[in-house]
């Protein structure tokens, strides 16, 4: 029999040695030494990583760089061509401006915009000018410099008034109006006047002329052809007028013969699209006694119209 005061030892309990605090510093210790073995290769991968980043990191710009030059040579495909155009669009700024000085009265509508609206007036200042948005004028268009309607030509001003077949059918009615007010003039002034009459040139090959005026009482007559024309330098009157000499005085002997008249003068007469007036015009409207206020009709006609044109072309949306 066992005794009273002895415990029975209980079976299947572990054996435990030291305290709680004990354990603990021995874990942590134990923790140190292998950190102290692994510091050294920590510190060598952290060192290469780093390093292999740097050398990432230059690889990466370079090749942004590279295309980045490769991308821009893709937009600007010849330097040489581009640079040639931005020369050519430097030119245009102030082309023909000496034109607005060989009828001064024409340009009252600068500082007395009565027959034009706010806006017409603004835009007309921008025409006088040449700084219309249009693509020739470097930063306007990210899509080149070209005709964004016809896309054959620099798109300038005289491009745009004067050539572009987007609007053809406008530029015709410029012309029209024109003539008409200039052959109602001379029908005022007792002058016979044909419009649109078609002849046979000496050549054999028919032709139209603008106007036939024949003065009252008169076995003389005039081959009058005006024409609207983007101002450019000092003398395009004169060679607009020498061009219409050449295209017209073929056709003079069918005249004579039909009209059973004797002389006949070609006259070619430009007004400009900005609405400039030559001297020549000036000369031809005192021929005849036209007034400086039909002068300055003429040239709000043609302003208008031009402005009819540029609109058209810069907002129209199919």
């Amino acid at each position: 029999m066992m005794s009273q005061g002895i415990t029975p030892a209980v079976s299947g309990t572990k054996r435990t040695t030291g305290s709680k605090g004990e354990r603990s510093a021995t874990r942590d210790s134990k923790r140190s030494r292998s950190n102290e073995k692994d510091a050294p290769l920590t510190s060598q991968v952290v060192n290469s990583t780093a390093e292999a980043l740097k050398i990432g990191k230059n690889i990466i710009v370079k090749i942004g760089k590279e295309k980045f030059k490769l991308n821009e040579q893709e937009d600007r495909p010849s330097r040489l061509e581009t640079s040639g155009k931005e020369r050519k669009v430097e030119k245009q700024k102030g082309k023909g401006v000496i034109l607005y000085k060989e009828f001064t009265p024409a340009n009252k509508w600068i500082r007395q915009p009565d027959h034009l609206t706010s806006s017409e007036w603004r835009l007309a200042l921008k025409m006088t000018a040449n700084v219309c948005p249009l693509r020739a004028i470097p930063g306007r268009s990210r899509d080149g410099n070209h005709c964004r309607r016809c896309v054959s030509e620099i798109e300038t001003l005289g491009h745009v008034l004067g050539a572009c077949p987007f609007s053809e059918t406008l530029r015709n009615s410029r012309h029209q109006r024109i003539r008409s007010m200039i052959a109602e003039a001379l029908r005022k002034k007792g002058l016979t006047v044909r419009e649109e009459v078609h002849d046979i040139s000496q050549e054999g090959s028919c032709r139209r002329i603008d106007m036939l005026a024949i003065p009252l009482g008169s076995t003389s007559a005039y081959i009058i052809d005006p024409t609207v024309r983007f101002e450019a330098q000092e003398q395009q009157p004169t060679e607009v007028h020498s061009e219409k000499c050449r295209i017209y005085e073929p056709t003079v002997p069918f005249y004579l013969e039909k009209y059973h008249l004797t002389p006949i003068e070609v006259v070619g007469l430009m007004v400009g699209a900005r609405g400039t007036i030559p001297r020549l015009f000036v000369s031809f409207c005192k021929k005849f006694q036209l007034n400086n206020d039909f002068i300055r009709d003429v040239s709000l006609a043609a302003i208008r119209r031009s402005l009819a044109i540029l609109k058209y072309h810069l907002y129209f949306v199919s």
